[in-house]
């Protein structure tokens, strides 16, 4: 551990699970010869305060009411999944949700082959394996300078029913002990990571961050991120995003997001099921303010 953040970033990850195992604990203890029943109670008690604070938001985001004659821009954000076993299903699935602007995680030569083909313009970084990663786009897209933080961002201006840049992210899994190959890095450098997105976002107003962000919604980094501006998700139903393995959902990973300027009109903003995938999407119509 190399600070009090690392610390924090880890109760915050894990906290659900922290209760989960109170829970454990409780009814193991129940049945243990001499426990004192406050100790149980007080482990119950525990785990349901814990579980509470995990899987209910902090606070649920208010957007502006959307301004008259202004054209949305449906964006959508959804990891793929490397090893995913129905990729062209995956794919599908995206063109079904009608998304203006695509921005997918861990891509591969099969999704491309249909996205390519479904939406005018792309830009990617690279494709296949877990560190694939691209932006598809019914309207034109304009390559910016790509920040040089951990993980896969790329950086353009969409030039849609009005122009706004878009840092489209895929970063790293926060651990301890980190493995590059393996899609992590550390909880420090996860931080820097997110702090780096969220200072190109306030040097430019009116900038979208989406992705798989590998960021819960209870760390310091979502902090530093949704300062000032608008979570999507928050805004309507914060259901988790990576149900992953069964027992995931208990955990409340909200970890893939589409933030925006705070005094943009979001609509429609929820959480969707992409097929194949261990994550989940997530889809809002999005509206910027005449100017």
């Amino acid at each position: 551990m190399r600070s009090w953040r690392d610390v924090d970033d880890l109760f915050s990850i894990a906290r659900p699970g922290v209760a989960a195992l109170s829970f454990v604990v409780a009814v193991i203890g129940a049945w243990w010869p001499g426990l004192p029943a406050w100790t149980v109670l007080v482990l119950v008690v525990a785990g349901v305060a814990l579980l509470v604070w995990s899987w209910w938001p902090r606070r649920r985001a208010v957007s502006p009411p959307p301004a008259a004659g202004v054209a949305a821009v449906r964006v959508l954000a959804a990891n793929c999944w490397y090893k995913n076993r129905r990729m062209r299903g995956f794919a599908a699935s995206i063109v079904s949700h009608v998304p203006d602007v695509v921005v997918v995680s861990e891509l591969s030569h099969e999704v491309h082959d249909v996205l390519s083909g479904a939406f005018e313009h792309h830009e990617v970084l690279t494709i296949g394996g877990p560190r694939g990663h691209g932006v598809y786009s019914h309207f034109p897209l304009e390559r910016l300078p790509d920040p040089a933080g951990p993980g896969e961002v790329l950086h353009v201006r969409v030039h849609g029913p009005f122009r706004f840049q878009l840092l489209a992210a895929h970063m790293p899994r926060a651990v301890v002990f980190a493995s590059p190959s393996l899609g992590t890095a550390r909880l420090d450098t996860c931080r820097d990571g997110i702090a780096e997105l969220a200072e190109l976002a306030r040097r430019e107003p009116h900038t979208v961050v989406a992705g798989d962000l590998n960021l819960t919604d209870r760390q310091i980094a979502y902090r530093w991120l949704t300062s000032g501006r608008l979570d999507a998700m928050r805004t309507g139903r914060p259901r988790t995003t990576f149900p992953g393995w069964p027992w995931y959902p208990v955990l409340a990973m909200r970890i893939d997001h589409v933030v925006v300027p705070a005094d943009w009109s979001v609509q429609g903003a929820r959480v969707v099921k992409v097929r194949g995938s261990d994550h989940r999407g997530v889809i809002a119509e999005l509206r910027r303010p005449p100017e």
